[in-house]
């Protein structure tokens, strides 16, 4: 039999296009392709996700990398080179499970090691608790100096579950896994993505507090986005098997097309959520928002909970959850943007088509753009409680105001 020929995964570490309100838009991935196929996943309709290459990463590249910029100062304008070199925090598994087979897990092992090589921090997003708590896992999780673990969970329980991820571990494995992490002394927090509507109450009275009983003490909570663009027939199975119309539940909640997604509108997930957030407090955890509009209103200036941890200060504060959140008075002009730190690369080549423009693509700039067109995508007056003033300051930029705050 003849050997399969593996292709290098040229866009296994990347910027990522989340960076208008994201606190770690800086990704690392084994692979585009994620074989798990949970049934709501987003990435399935990412084009290389739907590639049938082998494309894998190259930890000995990502090493070579490391070497390059913090034993020789070599950076060379290269963004992901000026991210390191901050040392940035990485999303390992942004697109797709860095565990999810043994030669993943091999790969992933390596990429580790060559990080901590460097104190890297890392964040990593599994939910192959099988994996993760077995001797060379564990081993190279637990010799992490700088790591964050999250757990990710869409169902209350393991019943629900099989329905709409029969590829991964059960609920109670993850739960158990969790235990087995924190026990270990690394920090684990649980994603809830995505979360379910019919399923809210479960989640609620039972799912968050045996997290806590786990040992871990913050959740990221995030809704099911339906995808606009290819994903009906999927959807309409997935919403089949769990005897609910997701569909016609989302058009009578007022859920508006966000690119390629349909998702509800803030004010109204806001609203869904009082419980569960009352619940995360109530047990003694803290509450992150990953929901598109929301993303200010978590309980820590991170969403994914690390914002306190040693050896992560330097995760992006330069978006607009951050700038909303933190902002002293309900005024919130560009200026608030420009003192943090920006990175000054381009990342025309890592952003979709429709996302890039003429010219400089630096962070820097594309904010810049997207502060100055209200009403779009990721604009400030897409975050729930933000509405724009119709006026500008000196420098001809938006003027926006907070009508609603934190309690």
């Amino acid at each position: 039999m003849n050997k399969v020929k593996l292709n290098r995964y040229n866009y296994a570490l990347s910027p990522t296009s989340q960076f208008y309100f994201c606190g770690v838009p800086f990704r690392l991935d084994v692979s585009p392709n994620c074989p798990l196929d949970c049934s709501y996943c987003f990435s399935f309709y990412n084009a290389a996700r739907r590639t049938s290459l082998p494309v894998l990463a190259d930890p000995e590249r990502l090493e070579r990398k490391l070497e390059a910029i913090f034993e020789r100062g070599k950076i060379n304008g290269d963004i992901n080179a000026e991210l390191l070199a901050r040392r940035q925090p990485l999303h390992f598994g942004g697109l797709t499970d860095p565990f999810f087979n043994a030669e993943s897990t091999d790969i992933t092992i390596r990429i580790l090691k060559a990080l901590n090589r460097f104190h890297y921090p890392v964040i990593i997003s599994t939910k192959k608790a099988d994996c993760i708590i077995r001797d060379k896992a564990l081993r190279a999780l637990t010799e992490m100096k700088f790591l964050s673990v999250q757990i990710s969970i869409a169902s209350p329980d393991d019943k629900r579950a099989m329905v709409v991820e029969p590829g991964v571990p059960l609920v109670s494995e993850r739960i158990n896994a969790a235990a087995v992490l924190t026990g270990e002394g690394i920090h684990c927090s649980i994603r809830l993505q995505p979360l379910f509507f019919p399923w809210l109450q479960q989640t609620e009275k039972s799912l968050i507090p045996e997290l806590f009983h786990a040992g871990c003490r913050h959740v990221i909570v995030e809704f099911l986005k339906i995808p606009y663009v290819g994903g009906q027939k999927r959807f309409n199975q997935l919403f089949e098997n769990i005897k609910w119309d997701g569909f016609t539940f989302y058009r009578k909640a007022g859920a508006v097309v966000i690119g390629r997604e349909i998702i509800l509108p803030p004010h109204f997930k806001w609203e869904m959520l009082q419980p569960i957030i009352a619940k995360i407090h109530a047990v003694g955890m803290t509450y992150g928002s990953g929901d598109y509009g929301l993303n200010h209103m978590g309980d820590t200036e991170c969403c994914c909970g690390i914002d306190g941890l040693p050896g992560f200060s330097n995760w992006a504060r330069a978006n607009f959850a951050q700038i909303i959140r933190n902002a002293k008075t309900d005024a919130l002009t560009f200026s608030l943007v420009e003192n943090e730190y920006i990175p000054s690369g381009s990342i025309k080549r890592y952003i979709n088509s429709h996302s890039r423009i003429e010219g400089d693509n630096s962070f820097s700039t594309l904010l810049l753009k997207k502060w100055n067109h209200p009403g779009s995508p990721n604009a400030p007056d897409s975050f729930y409680g933000v509405e724009s003033t119709g006026e500008s300051d000196h420098k001809g930029n938006v003027i926006y105001r907070i009508i609603k705050k934190r309690q």
